[in-house]
């Protein structure tokens, strides 16, 4: 891949893989503008696979949401088989590298990157989607300080046909709301908010709020147990 060009990005170096896909930094020909590229792997590429579908999905809500603090989608398109969408590049690192650099955040900077994020799902939200995988290694934070939301892969727009049926979980453990532990279909803004609040804490203390291992111990907490008072793990709040 690296070299080859995806309409008009020229591919440089892969950045992130997951499962179903990678994502490369490319230049933007003839502009010459840094930007990610997002590739879904060929297997998964196939009409009627729920990975396709969740990939086109992530696409189009990332082209009908515009806010500074959401990553913004620059193209869609499909180049010798290969289906991609181009996102901004974002010159930083995750809130999850910054928590992690500095084990945890002041009360104050808390603060600013939070409202960032509030404004970021309070603009997702008037447009009908729902992120469902609020976590801070999908919180983006530039050198200047700015937080975008990224990562809609699992996002549930509101207006759309569901891609997942009840009884189904999706979303990461440390930072799901109870309704997407039981999988009941009342998923909604809530959701989010609940693990912002999740995020938020951590940002504050360092941890999630629960010292599970496995993502069924983090279920059961969520679901059974108070969390810690976050003044126990930092004493200057």
């Amino acid at each position: 891949m690296i070299g080859q060009k995806l309409g008009s990005f020229r591919i440089e170096a892969k950045i992130g893989s997951g499962a179903m896909g990678a994502v490369y930094r490319a230049i933007q020909e003839p502009k010459g503008r840094v930007a990610a590229v997002k590739v879904i792997a060929g297997e998964y590429a196939q009409k009627g696979d729920t990975a396709l579908r969740r990939f086109n999905r992530e696409s189009e809500i990332l082209q009908q949401l515009r806010h500074p603090n959401i990553v913004r989608c620059l193209a869609v398109g499909r180049s010798q088989g290969t289906l991609y969408f181009a996102m901004e590049f974002i010159a930083g690192g995750t809130l999850q590298d910054l928590i992690q650099r500095r084990g945890y955040l002041p009360w104050r900077e808390t603060v600013e990157l939070g409202i960032q994020i509030c404004d970021a799902l309070h603009y997702a939200h008037e447009h009908g989607v729902i992120h469902r995988d609020l976590k801070p290694s999908n919180l983006m934070v530039t050198e200047t300080g700015q937080v975008k939301l990224t990562d809609f892969g699992i996002a549930k727009d509101l207006d759309a046909t569901a891609l997942t049926g009840t009884g189904r979980t999706l979303g990461t453990a440390a930072y799901m709301a109870p309704e997407q532990i039981r999988g009941t279909p009342e998923i909604s803004h809530k959701t989010d908010l609940y693990a912002l609040g999740c995020v938020l804490y951590q940002m504050l203390t360092g941890d999630p709020p629960f010292p599970a291992r496995t993502a069924v111990s983090f279920m059961h907490a969520h679901l059974n147990t108070p969390p810690p008072r976050p003044s126990t793990k930092n004493p200057e709040i």
